[in-house]
């Protein structure tokens, strides 16, 4: 049986989490106004989970946008659980009034 290379396990994990990162919405984003701007066409409100890259940091948010388009929360996972750990960031709260 052979075993595995260490650094090539290393190499595809790193390519993975680097197209994971590349695919994640980022929250002032032309996806993320594409997205207001459907919900307040169609006169909707929309809640939206979703993997967020912040600045190149990972989390996996919630924003919830108001038939109006405009996001009345923001919050990401508190606390990332088992595998999320090696990839996703601690979340904070927000308050309803900073996500303007």
């Amino acid at each position: 049986m052979t075993k595995a290379n260490p650094q090539t396990a290393a190499t595809h994990k790193f390519e993975m989490v680097s197209e994971y990162m590349k695919h994640s919405l980022k929250r002032d984003s032309p996806e993320m106004r594409t997205i207001q701007e459907c919900a307040a066409a169609n006169n909707i409100a929309v809640c939206l989970g979703y993997s967020e890259n912040d600045n190149d940091s990972l989390y996996l948010s919630q924003s919830f946008i108001g038939k109006d388009g405009k996001i009345k929360m923001h919050r990401r996972k508190i606390k990332p659980t088992h595998v999320e750990t090696h990839h996703l960031r601690r979340g904070q709260c927000r308050l309803v009034d900073e996500c303007g």
